[in-house]
């Protein structure tokens, strides 16, 4: 119940939840019947939380946009922001510099160039840009560019930021250790000596922004680093480091709690802490408020240049799974040395959130690019410091099976060269690393963000996963993996140590040792596989990797990790990574392509598989054999394996798997592949807006990536569905269905009923299902793969095309030709064989006929009606 009043002034008053109203002159009135109101605010959020589309470069030089976005509630005064940044090769080449331009307005600039592709062109940058005044809410464009010119040579210096009244002090207190006075490191004095002595390091250096890098000495087995970085509207960032991670002194655990002071005044102060050896962890302190725009990527641009894995961006993050996982981190342990949300125990097997081709938390961070996310990835990126794999000389520099070949970093070490105290965590609450289930913490932080201390976390880790095998295993400084580890262990050892090799600077000393040691397994694996073809007796089947553990099954799952590790390096550029890429897809996408050998690929996902046969123990080499060995006397199944609804079970692993040997060799039997799974797990695209890091979609020959709302489902009762979109995959059903392209490209998937697929002018991919198809060519490309059921495949000798048939079936399948302005025994007389097992017919004046896996001779006029 309310009351509303009306003053004759035009005032108006509202009374909610007032039993009774009394007035000045005493006269009152009740509501008997109040109710109570109970309004709950509107929240117009949106539920699902996507990255913005950004405009698309327009004029010559342009290479991509950003956005700035202010997502704090105050009015943001003009700041100096730093990110990084990746570019697809070509777009920023040698002898230019960068340009930024919000609308017609040019803003300072300036890119630490990091990394450059073997063309001189830049690959990664650190980028700062002066960023123009924002209210709350507010956002702005920033498009890149790339002009003739040379960058400023006018750094901020030391010499301004100590003149500045830089100080910033640690104080470290040893409460438990009873007489130990508190040690106190006054990082001014440590950039003033670093200066002095010629020890301090830059990462950046031009006129908006530089930083410093100087380290000192703590305790016998401990160092503090500061990375100082200053710019140009004067504010000065410290990020603070403290590790206890010298390989050769023996261990110690240090308690203590820091404090930092800045300008005599407490900024803050930790908890008591436990710092064990091997550990880090850091602080970043500023000497004014530190509030700045949030940066929005291009995502689809990174996607692009090879550096993230091509995710679907239309799902989104549900803003449910945002809010559900920042309440876990406010209960998480995100202080120094805290493990954030990270898995210990990292042989804990089981659906995580940090395990993928990335974590969950970085792979929703890139599809809803919201501040809120950055922060949760950002976290964990953190809590990377505290997982014992940290291990350096006393210089500070790394300890590597380059300068250290014989060292093995495991408990179990008993040769010449093992580190005093051993390798090992110490308690059941503590971290266990594990090769095979580690995540990829710090690689995505690090190229968003250009952090030093990010980059640090990436090249420990990826050091540490040479270092966990045994000298003899990995043949000392070759490093090799791939003879001993799991494939689970050879996929995420080759995802982690290409990433660091692929992002490292280029003058620094790991980059070459990161370089040959992916180079080296890259190259074993070929060896092993490719050449020597160590698993020829699989036959039909070949294209997985031997589990040294157990060479009798396979784990289907690991061989679609192993293949999203090794495409993402092909997407890079690796001509070794995608020979053999093309090589696997054999195995990893024919566990959907073959129910016409029989076997059912409603089981391509399944849990394990059998492949060396009990009794005669000989390794089973066709499809059939395979199917009978693991399913005996079993009904054929009604769904598909591997949670078909869930986005982090083994059917959405291998829909990414698919995806990416597909954008990686634009193979059509990897596309077909995703189709069919994409096809019988409708229900999985719902569930990806809560876990994104295996939303991953192929990427046409165009460049663009398919989206998760481009692909359309017949309805159970069966109608005609037209692409509404000019990228699409559209899925036939249980009844009678058309369905129908538009000019683009158009994947068209038969189903269990009579399908009709009509192609469009552009590129066009047709998959017969088990029930009966139509297939309608167009002008362009089109590739034809049959199914279980009839096919008939009308073509118009008029278009200007090529048609690629596979799988055809004399007999069973045939071709109409529409138009044909010449004798039909004229056509077949004249096929060519063009490579071995494809044959070649001119149809039309530009229109030739491919027919894959049969020699000219078997053509006759039965292929055609």
């Amino acid at each position: 119940m309310t009351l509303e009043e009306q003053h004759a002034t035009g005032q108006k008053t509202i009374l909610r939840d007032v039993p009774e109203v009394y007035f000045l002159d005493g006269a009152g009135v009740t509501l008997p019947s109040l109710k109570p109101i109970f309004e709950k605010p509107v929240d117009d959020r949106p539920s699902i939380l996507r990255a913005p589309v950004l405009p698309k470069p327009g004029h010559p030089g342009e290479i991509v946009a950003l956005q700035l976005r202010n997502d704090t509630p105050l009015d943001l005064p003009s700041r100096v922001v730093t990110f990084g940044q990746v570019f697809v090769p070509g777009d920023f080449p040698g002898g230019t510099v960068l340009e930024a331009m919000v609308g017609n307005d040019a803003i300072p600039v300036q890119a630490d160039i990091k990394v450059r592709y073997p063309d001189k062109s830049v690959k990664h940058a650190v980028i700062s840009l002066q960023a123009p005044a924002l209210a709350p809410a507010a956002s702005a464009i920033v498009m890149l560019s790339a002009r003739p010119g040379s960058a400023s040579t006018s750094p901020i210096t030391p010499k301004t930021i100590l003149s500045s009244g830089y100080d910033l002090t640690l104080v470290r207190d040893f409460p438990s250790q009873g007489g130990l006075p508190p040690l106190s490191v006054d990082a001014r004095s440590v950039l003033s000596s670093g200066v002095a002595d010629g020890s301090v390091t830059v990462w950046l250096s031009g006129p908006l922004a530089t930083e410093y890098r100087v380290t000192q000495r703590l305790v016998p087995n401990q160092l503090v680093t500061f990375d100082i970085r200053a710019t140009a509207d004067g504010a000065v960032r410290t990020d603070m480091s403290i590790s206890n991670d010298f390989a050769y002194l023996f261990p110690q655990t240090t308690f203590y709690d820091a404090t930092v002071t800045q300008s005599g005044m407490s900024r803050w102060k930790s908890p008591a802490l436990t710092h064990r050896r091997f550990q880090e962890w850091h602080k970043v302190f500023w000497n004014r408020e530190a509030a700045v725009p949030s940066i929005v990527f291009d995502v689809d641009y990174l996607e692009r240049s090879g550096a993230v894995p091509n995710y679907d961006l239309s799902s989104g993050l549900a803003r449910s799974v945002l809010e559900r996982t920042q309440a876990a981190m406010a209960k998480a342990d995100t202080g120094p040395l805290g493990g954030a949300l990270i898995t210990k125990q990292m042989a804990t097997p089981g659906g995580r959130d940090d395990i993928g081709p990335t974590t969950n938390w970085a792979a929703n961070y890139l599809a809803s690019q919201d501040s809120g996310a950055r922060a949760v990835m950002l976290a964990q990126a953190d809590a990377a410091g505290s997982i014992p794999w940290h291990v350096r000389e006393i210089t500070g520099q790394w300890t590597t099976a380059m300068n250290r070949p014989q060292l093995w970093l495991d408990a179990r070490c008993r040769g010449v060269d093992c580190l005093p105290g051993g390798f090992a965590g110490t308690g059941a609450v503590e971290w266990v690393p594990e090769p095979a289930h580690e995540p990829d913490l710090s690689y995505i932080p690090y190229l968003t963000t250009g952090s030093h201390f990010y980059l640090d976390q990436l090249q420990s880790e990826a050091n540490w996963l040479v270092m966990s095998e045994d000298p003899e295993s990995r043949q000392n400084d070759k490093g090799l993996f791939y003879p001993a580890s799991p494939v689970s262990g050879i996929a995420w050892n080759l995802r982690d140590i290409a990433n660091a090799a692929w992002i490292t600077p280029d003058d620094d000393v790991l980059k070459p040792y990161f370089e040959t040691v992916a180079g080296n397994n890259l190259d074993g694996l070929q060896q092993a596989y490719l050449v020597q073809r160590v698993m020829r007796q699989s036959g039909a089947i070949e294209g997985f990797v031997r589990n040294p553990a157990d060479l009798a099954t396979i784990i289907p799952r690991q061989q679609d990790f192993l293949a999203l590790a090794m495409t993402q390096q092909a997407l890079r550029g690796s001509e070794a990574a995608k020979r053999f890429a093309g090589w696997s897809s054999n195995f990893v996408a024919g566990r959907f392509l073959h129910d016409n050998d029989g076997y059912n690929p409603l089981h391509g996902p399944v849990d394990h598989l059998a492949y060396v046969d009990p009794q005669n123990k000989a390794p089973t080499n066709a499809w059939a054999e395979l199917y009978k060995l693991n399913f005996p006397a079993k009904p054929a199944p009604l769904l598909l394996d591997g949670n078909p609804a869930g986005a982090g079970g083994d059917a959405a692993i291998a829909r990414a798997a698919a995806a990416n040997l597909f954008s990686a060799t634009q193979d059509p039997h990897a596309l077909r592949a995703f189709a069919f799974i994409a096809g019988n797990a409708a229900q999985m695209v719902q569930d990806f807006p809560n876990g994104n890091a295996f939303n991953i979609n192929p990427r046409f020959p165009d460049g663009h990536l398919l989206q998760n709302d481009e692909i359309q489902y017949a309805s159970a009762s069966g109608t005609r569905v037209v692409a509404k979109a000019t990228h699409s995959l559209l899925v036939g059903g249980a009844a009678h269905t058309t369905l129908q392209g538009i000019k683009g490209v158009s994947i068209l998937v038969g189903g269990s009923g009579a399908t009709t697929l009509i192609g469009a002018p552009g590129i066009n991919y047709f998959f017969a299902g088990s029930g009966e198809s139509a297939m309608d060519g167009a002008a362009g490309q089109n590739y034809f793969g049959m199914g279980i059921g009839k096919a008939q495949i009308d073509l118009a000798a008029t278009d200007v095309a090529v048609d690629r048939i596979e799988g055809f079936r004399p007999g069973k399948d045939h071709i109409h030709l529409i138009g044909l302005d010449t004798e039909l025994a004229k056509v077949i007389a004249n096929a060519h064989r063009a490579a071995e097992g494809l044959t070649i017919l001119t149809i039309g004046p530009a229109h030739t006929i491919e027919l894959i896996g049969m020699p000219p001779s078997d053509v006759t006029s039965a292929y055609f009606n």
